[in-house]
């Protein structure tokens, strides 16, 4: 009824209401745990018959040399094959040699052999410094391919190679500048030389004679001959002494001819 009170309707079976209960049944919750899971490809470099390069002091202390990355990348190809930067000087510094079976021996080898062919002959040079290996700049490629593979079957120290002394490398550029300035030198005292040779060739005979014999009409007798010192004089109001002096046998004849 409006305006009415509302009435209260009970539930049956007593005043709270059962809390309700589902029927799906409930997990422990499960917690992840970190497992470690082991690589199975580990790289293990293999004994081999030779000393191991990490205990060659020359090879040592040229493989930690910063210029020689590019260098030990290639070797790395050629004895082991691609691997990891970071890894590359610890497996070389382990290797101490093939350790092929003799079935295999003949074939790794050839393997080995294709790969060093294929590089130029300045990195074949700087793999046998690297190794100690003495090698003419002469030499030809297989020969120097062929003594890298002999130093690697069983690798062992060599005898360090020369270096060049510091006292040669400097004075080598003094010594070449005084050869580079000597022939400059030359070619400015030849370059003089032919500007006298064109000066001579200026000095005409005919001239000469004319000059003389002006002198004589104006300074000697009759059967007077001037003395080459009085001409030389007279020459040297026309021409150079240089002129004059590579005349002279000509005008001493002259003269005497008189």
């Amino acid at each position: 009824m409006p305006g009415g009170k509302k009435k209260v309707v009970k539930k049956k079976g007593g005043d709270d209401p059962a809390p309700r209960r589902s029927s799906r049944s409930t997990k422990a919750p499960t917690r992840l745990v970190e497992q470690k899971i082991e690589d199975p490809k580990v790289f293990v470099v293999e004994d081999g018959n030779g000393t191991k390069l990490a205990d060659i002091p020359w090879v040592l202390s040229h493989m930690n040399k910063p210029g020689n990355k590019d260098l030990l990348y290639s070797l790395h190809l050629v004895i082991f094959g691609r691997g990891k930067k970071r890894e590359i000087k610890t497996h070389l510094k382990e290797f101490s040699g093939f350790s092929w079976d003799d079935e295999d021996y003949d074939f790794e080898r050839e393997k080995r052999m294709t790969k060093l062919s294929k590089w130029d002959k300045a990195s074949l040079l700087d793999a046998c410094t690297l190794f100690s290996i003495k090698a003419a700049k002469s030499s030809n490629n297989a020969s120097l391919v062929d003594k890298i593979l002999n130093f690697l079957d069983e690798p062992s120290e060599l005898p360090a190679l020369e270096a060049k002394s510091s006292r040669k490398r400097s004075r080598s550029p003094s010594r070449s500048r005084s050869r580079s300035r000597s022939p400059a030198r030359k070619k400015q005292k030849t370059k003089g030389k032919k500007g006298k040779k064109k000066k001579k060739a200026t000095v005409k005979k005919t001239e000469l004679k004319k000059i003389i014999k002006d002198y004589i009409e104006e300074n000697c007798g009759e059967d007077e001959v001037p003395k080459w010192i009085d001409v030389k004089k007279e020459l040297l109001n026309h021409y150079d002494s240089e002129d004059v002096m590579a005349n002279k046998d000509y005008v001493k004849n002259f003269l005497e001819s008189l």
